[in-house]
Formats: structure tokens, C-alpha cells, sequence
């Protein structure tokens, strides 16, 4: 038994975990456990909740976002009309009693909970004080994946969570320094369900998906300045959103139009000689996701340099590392040409992320810091 699934397995007076029950969003059954955020496939939250669900628990998804952008991603992105309301719904009260609030509140009635786990930083503290008002028995948790520059008003500082749980290292150390808030450090992870190798089942899937460099993710300004260093003579892949500012034809050729989940994503990694982890300059001391994932499915990752990347894995033997432009053009052709040494490397990252940087173990180590009260 997990040490998650121990804690909230005593029952103290309360009824015992059901195990091997999955509770999905449109039941109406109570659940021990509450997942509060973008249920879309393959998301933060979703992750954490098919962990929950595959531990054991009897784990439920509401999606945060209310009935705005349930099932509408359309190809790579949601129609520009839904993110404008979405925005609409975080700005302005009687929009998100309506379109957010209302929604979540229904979901959330009747399931008594112990533990809610959000993933969501916009929620403002009104909502979160009106929600927790629902649930009077639970233990209320953010989990923050993003960088501290997109914590936006800082709102989440304020809302009445028990416990808030950033990636960076650098934000954690600063609000303990400065604030009493019950701030502690949790990473990002893998889903060893859905982040594994996969296997090409025809060559036009290979050809589809093979690449000498690669990217899974948001391009936006700051991205593209660095992906215009690359050699000039590297076939690059972009999988993602495209931000509306980029002019660079190079990086226009690449972008794919696809946004990658599950099974695509692994094979846009695997298919990719190197897969390409660039970090947000608001990653102070963190890293992203994709560090955990790429390395996961089997791909080999060439990633910015982060203070903390050393405890995750070690340079050079499990994923490779620069921090120039230089030192990137350099490593891009050295590895190119270094077939064996990325497989190797390769290989050695997938066995550590399923080691030691699951949502099991990121998990256990949230249970074991709040305690939930049990």
C-alpha cells in the first residue's frame, strides 16, 4: 500500500477508501478525493487523477474551467471566442458565478471529500472561501504547476488553501522566508501510464513523426528567439499552440499544427532524435513538465541548464544539458552525429523518470507533508 493511499485508507471515524474504484466526473457518488482543474486529456490534473484512480482511491475530476471549455479543443487550440470568455469569466463576478463557480459547486455537492487537490492558481479567494463552504470536512491543496511569472494578481497567496505546493524551489524558499503561509516544494512528474515508450506501428507513422530536433509545447517570443539559433540544416518539428506574434518563417515552416497528447506525444518524442526542452525565463529555479515526460516516453532530451536539475538526473548519462546558444548549436550537432550516445542517455532518463519522478512519488510526498488531517 502506498503511502497515500495508507493515510487515507484509516477511517477515523469516516467510511474506508473503496479501492479499485474509479469515480469519473459525471458521477454522482461521494469520493475521498477531489481534483479541481483543466480535465482535458493528458493535463496536469488529469494526470494526478488517473494516478489517484490507478493507486486505488476513490478519486473524482471536477474541471475548474465550469462549462466553458469542456470537450472543445478543436485540433491544436480552443476556439479564440471560448478563451475570450474564459478570460471574460476569471475578470468580471457575475461572469464567473455563472460560468465557473455554479458549475464547480454543483459538481462539488454531495461528494464530501476529504482531501481537494487544485490545480487551479485563477481561482480567486472568494471562490475558493464559497467552495470550501461545500466542503467542510476536506483538506484543501494547490498543487501550482506553472512558473511563478504566471501567477498573474498573486491570488492564490490569499485563498484559503491549507496547503500551497510550487516546483520552484527559489518561490518556496522566498514565501517561507517572508510570509508564515504553508508553502512547500513539489515537482512536476511523469504518468508511467500514459509517459512510456511506444512502439511505430507503420512507417508513415515514423515518417510523420521523425525529426531531428523537436518541441511539444507553447511558441511563443521568447521560444522562438532561441529556436532560431539552431543550425540552419536541422529538420525541426513543432507540436503545440503558436503564438499569433511569431514571424519567423523557419519556425513557421516547422510548427506542425498538431497538439500532441497521449500516444502522439510519445511518438513526437521518440520519433525526434532530440527532443528539445527549452525553459521559460520565469523557471527561476524550477523546471517544466516536459522534462519529466520527454524523458519518460523514451526520448532523448537536450534541456536548458536549472539549478535543480542535478536532483532530478544527472547530466550527461541521463539527459544532456546547455545553457548558450553556442553551447545548444554545438550539443544539437554533436548529438546528431552520436547515435549510440543518445540511445544510451536516452534510456538511462526513461528508467530514473519511472523511478523516481512519478505522480506516485510526488503524491506520497504531498500525503506525507499535509497529512490531510486523517
Amino acid at each position: 500500500m502506498s503511502g497515500l493511499s495508507a493515510r487515507l485508507g484509516s477511517d477515523n471515524g469516516r467510511p474506508v477508501v473503496r479501492r479499485h474504484e474509479r469515480v469519473h466526473p459525471e458521477s454522482r457518488d461521494n469520493a475521498d478525493i477531489v481534483v479541481l482543474g483543466n480535465t482535458d486529456e493528458d493535463t496536469f490534473a488529469s494526470n494526478i487523477f488517473d494516478t489517484l484512480a490507478a493507486m486505488g482511491l476513490a478519486v473524482r475530476a471536477i474541471d475548474s474551467r465550469g462549462v466553458l471549455l469542456r470537450k472543445t479543443r478543436q485540433g491544436y487550440r480552443s476556439p479564440r471566442i471560448l478563451t475570450y470568455v474564459e478570460d471574460v469569466s476569471r475578470r468580471f463576478e457575475i461572469p464567473r458565478r455563472v460560468l465557473r463557480e455554479g458549475p464547480i459547486a454543483r459538481d462539488l455537492r454531495g461528494v464530501d471529500p476529504r482531501v481537494v487537490i487544485s490545480t487551479d492558481g485563477y481561482l480567486p479567494p472568494w471562490t475558493v472561501e464559497r467552495l470550501r463552504a461545500l466542503t467542510p470536512s476536506a483538506t484543501w491543496v494547490l498543487w501550482y504547476p506553472d512558473h511563478l511569472g504566471n501567477l498573474a494578481d498573486q491570488s492564490a497567496l490569499v485563498a484559503p488553501y491549507d496547503f500551497l505546493f510550487f516546483k520552484d524551489p527559489y518561490l518556496v524558499d522566498l514565501l517561507l522566508t517572508r510570509t508564515s503561509l504553508r508553502v512547500h516544494y513539489l515537482p512536476e512528474a511523469c504518468n508511467i501510464r500514459r509517459h512510456r515508450p511506444e512502439p511505430f506501428l507503420s512507417s508513415a507513422e515514423m515518417g510523420r513523426y521523425c525529426a531531428d530536433v523537436a518541441i511539444a509545447g507553447n511558441i511563443y517570443p521568447y521560444r522562438v528567439a532561441i529556436l532560431e539559433t539552431l543550425p540552419t540544416n536541422v529538420e525541426l518539428k513543432l507540436y503545440g499552440n503558436m503564438s499569433r506574434f511569431v514571424r519567423s518563417q523557419r519556425v513557421r515552416d516547422a510548427f506542425t499544427g498538431e497538439y500532441v497528447v497521449g500516444r502522439n506525444k510519445v511518438l513526437a518524442f521518440r520519433g525526434a532524435k532530440i527532443v528539445l526542452n527549452t525553459l521559460h525565463y520565469g523557471e527561476i529555479g524550477s523546471v517544466n513538465a516536459r522534462l519529466f515526460e520527454a524523458t519518460a516516453c523514451g526520448g532523448f532530451v537536450l534541456t536548458h541548464r536549472a539549478p535543480t536539475l542535478g536532483e532530478f538526473f544527472e547530466d550527461g548519462k541521463e539527459v544532456a544539458s546547455f545553457e548558450s546558444a553556442s553551447e545548444l548549436r554545438a550539443s544539437v550537432r554533436h548529438y546528431l552525429e552520436a547515435d549510440e550516445d543518445r540511445m544510451a542517455i536516452a534510456e538511462a532518463g526513461r528508467a530514473r523518470a519511472h523511478r523516481d519522478h512519478t505522480y506516485e512519488v510526488r503524491l506520497d510526498e504531498m500525503a506525507r507533508v499535509g497529512g490531510f488531517g486523517i
